[in-house]
């Protein structure tokens, strides 16, 4: 395959949007300071989409037989950037509380260092149906914590929802984190022996 089309498949064009959907989401929550209500709703938006774009460049890659190395680097990195980046903001406006950004944030680095020490080692951690739901739990959470306290849209409190889907991310980050470390320790104790 010629190596710009290993760069520029869709799956990966997808992973540059949500790249570049960032800087967008930052200036919308920082200016005008405190948000307006459609500042407010734009950033749920722009990360509502972009997190829907993690979700459909994986079945992209698999269905058009377009995985790349580069789309394995760029997708979880590009994730965690948006994920943290979104809950620092949310904690900077006031609309989350701190303790439930660095714990997801924290599991988001844990892991990560986990899943690279694990490969150096020929153990695969290949994520686990918890971990996926943590993704849904964050991802629609941080998206309706956005839209903020006070913006009720269809008669309905998202915030409200939002939050309570972070409460559900951050059990579920703690439960798959640690079976993720159940994993590894099991399979380097068979290398060992």
């Amino acid at each position: 395959m010629n190596p710009r089309r290993r760069i520029f498949t869709i799956p990966n064009l997808l992973t540059f949007i949500r790249i570049l959907s960032i800087p967008f989401i930052v200036w919308l929550l920082r200016h005008p300071t405190p948000p307006s209500e459609k500042h407010l709703f734009w950033a749920a938006l722009i990360f509502g989409v972009s997190f829907l774009t993690d979700q459909l460049d994986g079945i992209v890659a698999r269905v058009t037989n377009q995985i790349t190395q580069l789309g394995k680097i760029m997708d979880p990195m590009a994730d965690k950037i948006l994920v943290v980046t979104a809950l620092m903001l949310l904690i900077h406006i006031h609309f989350l509380a701190v303790w439930i950004a660095i714990i997801l944030s924290c599991r988001e680095l844990v892991v990560s260092a986990l899943r690279a020490l694990a490969q150096g080692e020929g153990i695969t951690l290949s994520p686990n149906w918890v971990g996926k739901t943590k993704a849904y739990f964050e991802g629609f959470g941080i998206a309706f914590v956005m839209l903020g306290p006070d913006q009720d849209l269809g008669g309905i409190n998202w915030y409200t929802i939002g939050v309570t889907l972070l409460y559900f991310a951050v059990a579920a980050a703690l439960i798959s984190a640690l079976q993720y470390f159940r994993i590894y320790f099991v399979e380097s104790s068979k290398q060992t022996s």
